[in-house]
């Protein structure tokens, strides 16, 4: 027992101060958008051109966040590596500004009417460490984070916390012949000094075992609602350019994801398809114990 409460302490400090690597160059969002206020775009346009960024980044940090219904007791504990593979879609590419279509920041990188173009970025996957421990009363903590870097947007640095409560214990078995529970869990995301956002997602989650193999299928339905904040005067050699923050909402809401669940010993690997205003695949490597 001791040993394994020394062992998640240890985890839990690096999920919790992994400083992970990164650049220190501008990246093209940051140019694109230090280029933007240079040339005396304004708030409309700041926002038309990352209004997709912070609804990606409202998936990606409302993605991967359980791969089972049932709760944990102390001390037992799953920890690994999840993370979220995301597409923008095609009409995400594209911003209506001044009468004409421009390039948003997942758009085009060739020439554009407004002289700022995009990033051709229209993928991505982020990871995080995450940390899974059961408490006491069906409740089950869950803490994650991480720093990665992505050329075209730079430093992300990641943290979040969430709780889980099983259900099952309150609803008939006969009834509903699964398992049930309902997370919430707030991230934030930051992007150098300059750029904040964060994400408060709610879910009703199932999951069900199969007899004859070690797999568990499980499903969810949520709702996340996310923020995002660009501190203009943050941003690199801005100067008198800079007009303030400028605060707006990602398009999240509803979601749905569907997933399978495999534990061999004290691994687990799963893997899940969400089905939001942005669709995205979520998955992850786990021990479990």
């Amino acid at each position: 027992m001791k040993k394994k409460l020394q062992f998640l302490a240890v985890l839990l400090i690096m999920i919790l101060s992994y400083s992970g690597y990164g650049q220190n160059t501008q990246n093209k969002l940051e140019a694109h958008l230090s280029e933007a206020l240079r040339q005396g775009y304004a708030e409309n346009y700041i926002k038309g051109y990352t209004q997709p960024l912070a609804t990606a980044f409202g998936t990606i940090m409302g993605g991967a966040l359980y791969h089972r219904a049932y709760t944990k007791s102390f001390p037992r504990f799953d920890v690994g590596i999840s993370g979220v593979y995301i597409t923008v879609p095609d009409q995400e590419l594209e911003f209506i500004f001044n009468g004409d279509k421009v390039p948003t920041f997942f758009g085009t990188n060739s020439e554009s009417i407004s002289g700022i173009v995009g990033s051709g970025l229209e993928g991505y996957w982020l990871p995080q460490l995450h940390l899974n421990v059961g408490l006491f009363a069906n409740l089950e903590l869950m803490a994650r984070g991480f720093k990665y870097n992505i050329a075209e947007i730079g430093d992300i640095r990641m943290l979040g916390f969430g709780v889980k409560y099983g259900l099952s214990d309150l609803i008939p078995i006969p009834m509903f012949p699964v398992d049930l529970s309902v997370q919430g869990s707030y991230q934030t995301l930051a992007v150098g000094d300059w750029l904040s956002a964060g994400t408060f997602t709610m879910n009703i989650n199932a999951s069900k075992g199969l007899i004859i193999m070690p797999l568990d299928l499980y499903a969810g339905v949520g709702f996340e609602t996310t923020s995002m904040t660009i501190g203009t005067n943050e941003i690199s050699n801005i100067g008198q350019f800079g007009v303030g923050d400028i605060s707006f909402d990602g398009d999240n809401n509803l979601r749905l994801n569907f997933g399978i669940s495999w534990t061999l010993f004290i691994l687990n690997l799963h893997a899940d398809y969400n089905i939001g205003e942005y669709n995205s695949v979520g998955g992850g490597v786990m021990v479990v114990l």
